[in-house]
């Protein structure tokens, strides 16, 4: 007699998997991007949890950012760890793993396919593309965000099975919840509507007259989102006006045109890294004035002619045109139309809009492509490997993730022009005491961006301890014209200028 599915040990297992695959993340350290800034040097959250450095987590707006919850868990982490950075990367270990687990549970109970919903959460739980999000500490945000999504989906799918009021405001709060560790979960109200589509049918009934208008009904469903979409935009205005409050906002200076046709370029350079994860690095710098505009017109008009494709072919296979909006609508927020920080794209984005483009890829595989004798064995055997490949690759790509150092010669080795990750190299073999190798990657920062402020900062820091002081006092006054009120680079300045002084009172006693 055949045995009952079990959907419980399934999910069991996904989450044994997922930890398991992040289970080296305890070997790796900090991260000299972001991660000194909101953990190893943050003199709040190093005093760990309390009631004061609660409401301090839900007040501040440091770094251009409101993530309560995020700083939170960062928080709880100090509390029971310290300044181990491997505890507090197998927390967001354990965050992912969660994350993967509740995707399969709302897929499976929307869907009822739970081999289809497994594929898809086991994707996304082993995809290299996923990296960054977990292994870099200081983005746990992007794996809290992704388990309060899933969640959302989950409970989504038990009031539409069973309206009522406890059941929406359980909506509500799972939605909230995950804005307040991070906004890119912002357009979940427009992925509900296109799941009420498919799979969960709301769009139309069974028998339906053909020609009724389906304005009546769609007008319901918007309007069963409307104090989402209240929610959803209370979070994005708050962080527009962080952003702006500290000058974060197009940090480029960059037209629209040229933030439009990035947008486009980066949207194909996604599917590429989702079909063949390789040359990932934690910074992509944007290409500014030299993009090149017949390639952005030529990836618009893909994206346009692959959309309106996977549109028409929806009437009979739905879950194309579900899966490919999922992954566009939640990539929108991130895609650049509105320049937040200096990259082109960033592979922590993708976290959240990869489930729906594979949702769209395993329903297409399983479901519409031909049928031979043993199509559910190869199916099988086709999916273990692709699961194999990938998990081999995020496993090779965590050991990239060590520490700083590896991470930003492996980023300088696949990109080019990476002017922050060249100024960040040199911060970190300062920092070790090797002047002597930072001295050239400040250089060769300043060469692609000479108007950066921490670039001549560190690179004064480098040249005065090895004794070229006018050199070093040099870039911290040109540090502090493009940066004048930072007191770090006026401190700095003042110490070279005393060094300085006291080298050549040495030398005249002589």
């Amino acid at each position: 007699m055949r045995k009952a599915y079990n959907p419980v040990v399934t999910g069991t297992l996904l989450a044994v998997l997922s930890f398991a695959l992040y289970l080296p993340t305890v070997n790796n350290g900090f991260i000299g991007l972001d991660d000194d800034r909101y953990i190893y040097k943050n003199p709040e959250i190093l005093h760990g949890l309390s009631w004061r450095t609660t409401l301090w987590a839900l007040r501040t707006t440091e770094h251009a950012n409101w993530y309560p919850l995020q700083r939170l868990s960062h928080l709880v982490d100090v509390s029971l760890f310290g300044a181990w950075a491997g505890g507090h990367h197998l927390v967001s270990a354990a965050w992912h793993a969660a994350a993967s687990v509740m995707l399969f549970a709302a897929l499976r109970l929307m869907t009822g396919s739970s081999w289809r919903a497994l594929a898809v959460a086991a994707l996304f739980a082993v995809h290299p593309l996923q990296v960054e999000a977990v292994a870099w500490a200081a983005e746990r945000g992007s794996v809290l965000s992704g388990f309060f999504f899933s969640l959302t989906l989950l409970l989504w799918t038990r009031y539409v099975r069973q309206p009522g009021p406890g059941r929406y405001v359980a909506v509500l709060l799972g939605f909230g919840m995950g804005l307040a560790c991070k906004p890119t979960g912002a357009v979940l109200p427009f992925v509900l509507l296109l799941l009420d589509w498919w799979p969960l049918g709301r769009a139309t009934f069974p028998g339906e007259a053909p020609w009724r208008s389906p304005w009546p009904r769609f007008r319901r469903l918007v309007l069963e989102k409307v104090p989402l979409l209240a929610l959803s935009g209370v979070f994005l205005s708050v962080a527009v006006i962080v952003h702006r409050e500290h000058r974060a906002l197009n940090y480029l200076d960059l037209t629209l045109g040229l933030r439009a046709g990035n947008a486009a370029i980066s949207s194909w350079r996604y599917v590429g890294k989702l079909l063949l994860p390789v040359n990932l690095a934690v910074y992509y710098p944007h290409p500014g004035a030299g993009l090149r505009a017949s390639l952005a017109v030529v990836a618009a008009l893909a994206l346009a002619a692959v959309t309106l494709t996977l549109l028409l072919l929806s009437r009979r296979r739905p879950w194309l045109g579900v899966g490919w909006l999922w992954f566009l609508g939640m990539l929108a927020p991130m895609i650049g139309i509105v320049q937040f920080g200096a990259h082109a794209m960033a592979d922590r984005f993708a976290y959240l809009p990869l489930a729906g483009f594979f949702l769209a890829l395993v329903w297409f595989l399983a479901g519409d492509l031909p049928r031979p004798r043993y199509r559910p064995m190869l199916l099988a055997a086709g999916a273990a490997a692709v699961l194999v490949i990938f998990g081999g690759a995020t496993v090779r790509y965590l050991h990239i993730w060590r520490d700083s150092e590896t991470l930003f010669k492996h980023t300088l080795a696949v990109t080019r022009g990476n002017w922050l990750i060249h100024n960040n190299l040199c911060g970190t073999l300062k920092d070790a005491g090797r002047m002597k190798e930072a001295i050239p990657q400040c250089v060769e920062a300043l060469r692609l961006h000479p108007d950066y402020a921490d670039a001549h900062h560190n690179l004064g820091v480098a040249l005065a301890k090895t004794g070229r002081f006018d050199e070093g006092i040099a870039h911290f006054q040109e540090a502090l014209r493009l940066q004048p009120g930072n007191t770090v680079y006026r401190t700095n300045l003042n110490v070279a200028r005393s060094l300085a002084a006291r080298e050549k009172d040495r030398n005249c006693s002589r």
